[in-house]
């Protein structure tokens, strides 16, 4: 996935085309992330694959509508997403999938000799807010006594800044 993707309409009853390559398992559109630039649009469309999380440039002219790619993608590590927020007030980026963990998307400065040599100065990350500590990393799987649930929804309470996730179980039973 390099380069401008072009979304071209079509004469059957699908709107657009969409060539990533991967499944595309969620789009959202949104403003940019904070500390990536507006040029060349003021909106962003950060689609989720199965393999990783890609931001890309959506630029709408009278005739067409542009996706140009922004160079910043994560990976998702088997982790399908189901759900992506943004907040309008922070512009800050949430998504939670199949791990059931909510996952913040961020921009870091690089601090590597070679980011300067190669003109790349901020790096997409993820911030992961349900990692576990230290102690539930050393115990043995039975043990640990969660359930598996996937994130399904994600909101955002702008007024009293907290975000809210439904999740659904994904336990089996054998009868």
């Amino acid at each position: 996935m390099s380069g401008t993707t072009t979304l071209q309409p079509r004469t059957d009853s699908t709107p657009f085309k969409f060539e990533f390559g991967q499944m595309v398992t969620c789009l959202s559109l949104g403003a940019p992330l904070p500390g990536m630039e507006r040029r060349p649009s003021e909106k962003v469309l950060i689609v989720a694959t199965t393999e990783e999380v890609r931001i890309f440039y959506y630029v709408k002219t009278h005739y067409k509508v542009e996706l140009i790619d922004s160079k910043f993608a994560v990976s998702t590590d088997s982790n399908l997403v189901q759900s992506i927020a943004q907040s309008k007030k922070t512009g800050r980026v949430f998504y939670g999938g199949t791990t059931g963990h909510v996952i913040e998307l961020k921009f870091e400065d690089s601090t590597n000799v070679f980011s300067f040599i190669q003109g790349e100065r901020r790096k997409l990350r993820r911030s992961d807010h349900q990692s576990e500590n230290i102690i539930k990393k050393l115990l043995p799987g039975f043990l640990k006594f969660s359930n598996l649930k996937s994130i399904i929804d994600i909101k955002i309470d702008e007024p009293r800044n907290i975000l809210y996730s439904i999740s659904i179980s994904q336990d089996s039973e054998t009868l």
